[in-house]
């Protein structure tokens, strides 16, 4: 079926019936979505617990970094707590299938924001939480918008 504007998506009671009283077509949703939450600050790990109570996904939608131009920020946002970032300096850090990096690694440059809109990846830890590592410059902070789903049902 193809979306028109005239099609509701179904995530509540409330909408179910405001398209059943306007005959739109309705879409149902297979999945609970939560509000984005932000998260981060000054370099550090930061932990953000999804909202929902077993199996969930997470995504990234949106990061945003202070600081001078010329400067960057690294986020890495993972099931796993990471305490150092990937080495984007050095020519002697490297990654395989034998050795990976197991994290979402976004670079922002100081004073801006980035529409990222990642895949959807599981929460994969008994805390039902992502980490969120903040690397900043100096007198800075870094922050990303994430969002967590769990299916219906």
């Amino acid at each position: 079926m193809e979306q028109t504007d005239q099609m509701i998506p179904v995530g509540n009671i409330a909408s179910l019936v405001e398209a059943l009283r306007s005959g739109t077509d309705i879409v149902v949703t297979p999945f609970d979505t939560s509000d984005p939450m932000c998260c981060g600050g000054p370099s550090a790990v930061y932990a953000l617990k999804s909202p929902f109570i077993g199996d969930c996904q997470w995504k990234v939608d949106v990061i945003t970094s202070g600081g001078a131009a010329g400067t960057s920020s690294q986020i890495v946002v993972s099931s796993r707590k990471h305490t150092s970032g990937v080495d984007l300096t050095n020519g002697s850090q490297g990654f395989s299938e034998f050795y990976s990096f197991d994290g979402l690694v976004l670079v922002v440059a100081g004073s801006s924001t980035l529409v990222v809109d990642s895949e959807w990846y599981d929460v994969t830890n008994s805390e039902n939480a992502i980490y969120i590592l903040v690397i900043a410059a100096a007198a800075s902070s870094a922050y990303a918008n994430v969002i967590f789903r769990q299916k219906r049902g």
